[in-house]
């Protein structure tokens, strides 16, 4: 099962603004997958993939996200 059929089954980042947005992440071999889910439309917005022993924290600081 993947994103399409069970978007929410991976767990919220409980940090910061990323929390209110609803940002999960998903793991993938050595990566991790952050996106966030809109069930209303139906769609996951994917906002990064990264090597996951990054700094998650630091990574989605320097990311600009107007919304």
């Amino acid at each position: 099962m993947g994103l399409d059929s069970m978007p929410f089954r991976f767990r919220e980042y409980e940090f910061g603004p990323w929390k209110s947005r609803e940002l999960h992440i998903m793991p993938v071999d050595n990566f991790v997958v952050l996106y966030i889910p809109n069930k209303d439309k139906a769609i996951v917005t994917i906002i990064r993939v990264m090597f996951g022993g990054r700094d998650i924290e630091k990574q989605l600081k320097e990311l600009r996200w107007n919304n």
